[in-house]
């Protein structure tokens, strides 16, 4: 899953909290541009990425082979 922090409907943490029910192994990539205005991040689950905005192809390509082989970062 790549989903951003902040969401219109559901914040992204629940977004994924409410998938991983269905699939508890699900790799989360989280992706943001307020690390710096104060976004929670120890509300998201571990284990996740967080990828910061604005970010390069070969970061998000980077971050996403991480995600994948478990690798957590939050």
């Amino acid at each position: 899953l790549l989903t951003d922090v902040v969401l219109p409907q559901v914040n992204g943490a629940e977004l994924a909290r409410r998938l991983r029910v269905q699939r508890p192994d699900l790799a989360v990539l989280f992706m943001t541009g307020y690390v710096d205005q104060g976004i929670p991040v120890h509300d998201l689950d571990p284990p996740a990425r967080l990828l910061r905005k604005p970010f390069r192809v070969e970061e998000l390509l980077e971050q996403v082979r991480l995600a994948l082989k478990g690798e957590a970062d939050v």
